[in-house]
């Protein structure tokens, strides 16, 4: 073996070390906010790596369920930058559409369940799934869509 083949496996070897130990959510395909979560836990742990895009979608395709893997098998026969690439982009034009994942997280608020007056546990739930809507869509930069969806009153006589 030469000296460079020798280096580019070394290299290879610290780049698959360097790979986040996290474990990443398994993506399913259930629901847009499932793909939103999945997607965020991806990019902090692993997209960001310095690590080579092969590893990159090797390890995107062992997070995903097998019926969203099968989706993403085309993208094992080009060059490992674009596989990975394009596998993102197939993910994102399946399942990250934001008006039905902001659709879902309000209606999520909207049509849970009745809140009584004096249970306080139900009103915590509430309020904890109130600011997790709220953090989400401050996440993707559309907190105002909660006023084109919904307004306060909506939300105000649903508690």
């Amino acid at each position: 073996m030469g000296m460079e083949v020798i280096a580019s496996c070394l290299k290879e070897l610290i780049a698959a070390m360097r790979l986040p130990q996290t474990q990443l959510p398994t993506f399913e395909g259930n629901s847009w906010r499932e793909y939103w979560k999945f997607i965020r836990a991806f990019k902090q742990h692993i997209r960001r790596a310095a690590v080579p895009e092969e590893y990159k979608l090797q390890t995107l395709m062992q997070a995903c369920a097998v019926p969203v893997r099968n989706t993403l098998q085309t993208c094992n026969y080009l060059d490992p930058r674009e596989d990975y690439e394009k596998a993102m982009a197939i993910l994102e034009d399946r399942y990250g559409d934001r008006h039905q994942y902001i659709r879902e997280i309000v209606e999520g608020i909207l049509e849970g369940p009745l809140i009584k007056g004096e249970d306080e546990g139900d009103l915590r739930k509430f309020a904890e799934e109130f600011g997790s809507c709220i953090l989400s869509l401050e996440t993707i930069g559309r907190l105002q869509e909660l006023d084109t969806i919904c307004s306060m009153d909506d939300v105000a006589s649903f508690a």
